[in-house]
């Protein structure tokens, strides 16, 4: 069964969400684990945008989740070699490299 952009990337929220939960209550491992599901299913979501699709807004939504989730999990190499693999793809809207720059400051600090 082939999945959707739409189901990866509920799949993703889901998991995300769920992480917030675990990561309030104390479980910050489990929370890191389940940030890292949720950004995989997010590049799932991502293939399918970059194959399947020329919305740029919608690609540039769900890079800057990857990335995100990436950086939520501790996943500093991966948050890194994502933005940057996109951010020199030349391919990304104006506010998706702003919000990319913003995310790579942040971990920076």
């Amino acid at each position: 069964i082939t999945m959707t952009w739409a189901q990866h990337h509920t799949r993703s929220s889901e998991l995300a969400s769920e992480a917030e939960i675990v990561q309030k209550s104390g479980d910050s491992v489990r929370a890191k684990a389940l940030y890292i599901e949720a950004a995989k299913a997010e590049e799932a979501a991502l293939l399918y945008v970059t194959s399947a699709f020329t919305q740029l807004r919608t690609l540039g939504i769900t890079v800057v989740s990857v990335v995100s989730l990436y950086v939520k999990a501790g996943q500093r190499q991966m948050a890194e070699h994502t933005a940057h693999m996109w951010l020199m793809s030349g391919r990304l809207p104006t506010f998706a490299v702003k919000e990319l720059s913003k995310l790579m400051e942040s971990v920076d600090v």
